[in-house]
C-alpha cells in the first residue's frame, strides 16, 4: 500500500510520528510478552515438581503397606488400579482425550484410603498410620495437580498481543524499500516472535499440546 499513499502519509515528519508511536507500543508487547513466558515457564516447572512429588508418595504409600505385611492385598491393589487409571486418563497418547480430573481414578483413590483405614490395629499401628498420612497426602496432591492443570493465561491478552504486533509489524513495512532482502527479515522476525507466542500457548496447557509434563 505504501505506493499508494498521499505524499502526505510519507513525509520525514509522519514517518517519525508512526515511529514513536510503535516504539511505545513495541515496548509495551515486550514488557507482556516477557512476563507471560515468565509465569507460564514458571507454573509449567511448578506442575513438573508436583507431579514428580505425586509419584513420590504413590510410591511411598505402596512401601508402607508392603512393609505392613499381610492383610494390605486389597489396598495394594487398588492403588495399583488407581495409578494405572491415572496414567492412562491422564497421558492417554496420540489421538486420545486427557482427563486430569477423573471421576473414576479418585474414587479408586478414596478406597484405598478407606481400605488403609480399615486395616486392623496390632503392633504394626505405626505402620498404618504411616500409610494413612501418605494417602491422605496422595490426595492433597492430586487436587494441587488437577487445580494447576488449567490455563493461566487469559486468551483476550494473547489477542491483545496479536493486534499489538500487527501493528508493529504494519509499522516495519510502512516506509520499508520492497527487496527480498526486507521480506526476508521481517519473514524471519515474524515466524520468531510467532514461536515465542506458541510457547506461551503450548507451556500453558501442562497436559496438553507438544509440550507436556512427563
Amino acid at each position: 500500500l505504501h505506493p499508494r499513499l498521499p505524499p502526505t502519509y510519507r513525509s520525514k515528519e509522519t514517518t517519525d510520528i508512526v515511529r514513536l508511536g510503535i516504539g511505545v507500543v513495541a515496548t509495551i508487547t515486550a514488557l507482556v510478552l516477557s512476563l507471560l513466558i515468565s509465569s507460564v515457564k514458571s507454573n509449567f516447572d511448578q506442575v513438573d515438581h508436583d507431579v514428580r512429588a505425586f509419584a513420590t508418595e504413590l510410591i511411598l504409600v505402596d512401601r508402607a503397606l508392603r512393609l505392613y505385611g499381610p492383610g494390605t492385598e486389597d489396598a495394594r491393589a487398588l492403588l495399583t488400579r488407581y495409578t494405572r487409571q491415572m496414567l492412562r486418563e491422564t497421558w492417554p497418547g496420540k489421538g486420545g482425550t486427557v482427563v486430569v480430573e477423573d471421576q473414576t481414578a479418585g474414587a479408586l483413590l478414596e478406597r484405598t484410603e478407606a481400605a488403609i483405614l480399615a486395616l486392623p490395629l496390632d503392633p504394626r499401628q505405626g505402620l498404618k498410620n504411616e500409610a494413612a498420612a501418605e494417602i491422605r497426602r496422595v490426595v492433597r496432591q492430586r487436587w494441587t495437580i488437577i487445580e494447576e492443570s488449567g490455563s493461566a493465561v487469559s486468551p483476550a491478552i494473547v489477542a491483545a498481543l496479536a493486534l499489538w504486533l500487527t501493528l508493529i509489524f504494519a509499522s516495519f513495512g510502512y516506509n520499508a524499500p520492497r527487496n527480498r532482502l526486507v521480506a526476508a527479515v521481517l519473514l524471519a522476525c515474524a515466524v520468531s516472535v510467532a514461536g515465542a507466542i506458541f510457547l506461551v500457548v503450548e507451556m500453558d496447557g501442562a497436559f496438553t499440546g507438544l509440550i507436556i509434563v512427563p
